[in-house]
C-alpha cells in the first residue's frame, strides 16, 4: 500500500504539474491578447488624434480663409453697393474737376443695364482739358473706392491749342 501511495503521489503531483503549466499557459495567452487588444487600441487611438490633428488644422485654415473672404466680401460690397448711389458719383467725378482746370461739359446717366446678379448703369462723360489733368482724372475714376469700368474712350485735340476733348462712357455698378 506503501507504495500505490508513492504512486498516487506521483500521479497527483503530475496532475497539478500539468494543471498549473496548464494554467500559466491560458494565463499568459490571455496576457498575450489583452498586450495586443492594448496595443491595437494604442495604434488606433494614435492613428484618430492623428486626425483630430489634421482636422483641427484644417479647421483652423478653414476659419483663416473664411476671415479672408469675408475681407475681400466687405471690399467687393463696397465696389458694388446695394443702390447706384448716384450722387457720391457725381461728387467725386466734380471734385475731380475741380482739383485741375478741366470743363465738365456734359454727364449723361443711361438707363441701367440688369445683368445676372448685379445692374450696370452706363454714364456719359465728355469734359476738356490738358493733357496731364485728363490723366488725372481717369486715373482718380480709375482708383475709386468702387468698381468703375471705362469703355469708349474719345480724346480729341480741342479747338484750342493745349487742351483734349475726352468722351467716355463709364459703368457704375449696383446689387
Amino acid at each position: 500500500m506503501v507504495l500505490q501511495i508513492k504512486r498516487l503521489d506521483k500521479v497527483c503531483i503530475a496532475i497539478v504539474i500539468v494543471i498549473s503549466t496548464m494554467c500559466g499557459y491560458l494565463a499568459m495567452r490571455h496576457l498575450s491578447n489583452k498586450k495586443r487588444k492594448i496595443t491595437n487600441e494604442k495604434d488606433l487611438l494614435s492613428l484618430k488624434l492623428k486626425d483630430l490633428n489634421l482636422a483641427n488644422t484644417n479647421l483652423e485654415e478653414l476659419k483663416e480663409a473664411l476671415v479672408d473672404t469675408r475681407e475681400e466680401l466687405k471690399i467687393v460690397n463696397e465696389q458694388i453697393p446695394e443702390t447706384a448711389d448716384m450722387g457720391t458719383f457725381l461728387k467725386r467725378i466734380d471734385s475731380l474737376m475741380s482739383e485741375g482746370e478741366d470743363v465738365l461739359i456734359n454727364v449723361e446717366p443711361l438707363p441701367p443695364i440688369k445683368e445676372k446678379h448685379y445692374s450696370r448703369i452706363p454714364v456719359q462723360l465728355t469734359f476738356e482739358g490738358t493733357f496731364t489733368d485728363t490723366y488725372r482724372i481717369l486715373h482718380g475714376l480709375e482708383t475709386m473706392n468702387r468698381l468703375i469700368v471705362m469703355e469708349n474712350i474719345d480724346i480729341r485735340k480741342s479747338n484750342t491749342d493745349k487742351l483734349c476733348k475726352v468722351s467716355l462712357t463709364t459703368n457704375i455698378f449696383e446689387r
